[in-house]
């Protein structure tokens, strides 16, 4: 098990392992959150799960740190996706 210095790493690594355990991306979640705090949407079990082991694990974060983290890990990762797989590469 690794040791971080920094909770906030800590954080990262058990999102990006959890996010593993479900089908989700950047826009899917940010849908999600608008929703279901705007309208009462009660779609996205897995994603509830998702932030319920999250909030399970590092009881003591604020949900809108949360909700930043996972949208900022979420966006790096689609950058990643999208620099490896575009086809319409332009150097500018």
């Amino acid at each position: 098990m690794p040791v971080y210095l920094d909770e906030k790493d800590s954080r990262k690594e058990f999102i990006g392992e959890q996010l593993k355990k479900i089908n989700c991306g950047l826009s899917e979640f940010m849908a999600y959150v608008h929703m279901s705090t705007e309208f009462g949407w009660e779609y996205g079990d897995e994603i509830d799960g998702f932030i319920g082991s999250v909030l399970d694990k590092f009881s003591h974060i604020k949900t809108d740190v949360l909700v930043e983290e996972i949208a900022e890990y979420l966006e790096a990762e689609e950058r990643k996706y999208y620099a490896r797989n575009n086809q319409f590469k332009v150097d500018y």
